[in-house]
């Protein structure tokens, strides 16, 4: 079983300001997610283990939620997970 290459420090960061740009745009907003976005911010201006570790889970939940209410497809997200920066 081969595992993709998990995503690179910039394509965190450009995921995160994907979907704080989508945020921002939609009438329903859930208050926690908004209360996420600059948490995310703040970690990945550091680029330590641990830290990238979280930031993958933060962005995992983030998008599960997102594609829950219908706002992206797990298409939409694989693509953003994987585009070249």
């Amino acid at each position: 079983m081969s595992f993709p290459t998990p995503m690179t420090h910039e394509q965190i960061k450009n995921a995160i300001a994907e979907m704080r740009e989508h945020l921002e745009t939609t009438a329903f907003v859930d208050p926690h997610l908004l209360t996420m976005i600059p948490q995310m911010e703040e970690m990945s201006q550091h680029n330590e283990y641990a830290t990238r570790e979280k930031l993958m889970r933060w962005i995992g939940f983030m998008q599960g939620a997102l594609w829950m209410n219908g706002d992206f497809t797990v298409n939409d997200f694989r693509a953003m997970n994987t585009r070249e920066l």
